[in-house]
């Protein structure tokens, strides 16, 4: 049992890896199908729900990316950038204040990290 679910879950893997592929082409429709294929394989994949939710972040449908990011930390509450991504769409949401909470939570785990210095600045400069 254990060794069928580690191969079903290498499965879903290759379906997150494709969709990364796809997504950097710009085919986000196929992306977001290859992710729920994935999801329905191996739904406790933090980095799959990540990726869905950048996604749909980047279809500009930030609710819903918000809500992937939400179920990777849930999955996986050390998750660096789904605190960092988590914080960007709260900040394009209008939250600056729960924004800067998640580029806060996201340094604390990857303080070397610039992109996340950065985003912690713009919040910074816009108050």
């Amino acid at each position: 049992m254990v060794a069928r679910r580690r191969h079903r879950v290498g499965h879903a893997g290759r379906y997150n890896n494709l969709a990364l592929t796809l997504r950097a082409l710009g085919r986000d429709g196929e992306a977001r199908a290859a992710l729920e294929v994935a999801l329905g394989i191996d739904v406790a994949s933090a980095m799959t729900h990540n990726n869905l939710g950048n996604v749909f972040f980047r279809d500009g449908d930030l609710v819903r990316a918000a809500a992937e990011y939400q179920r990777a930390l849930v999955l996986d509450p050390d998750f660096a950038d789904a605190h960092n991504n988590l914080g960007s769409a709260y900040f394009r949401l209008g939250q600056p204040e729960r924004a800067e909470a998640e580029y806060r939570a996201a340094l604390q785990l990857k303080p070397g990290s610039e992109e996340i210095r950065r985003n912690l600045a713009v919040i910074r400069e816009r108050r």
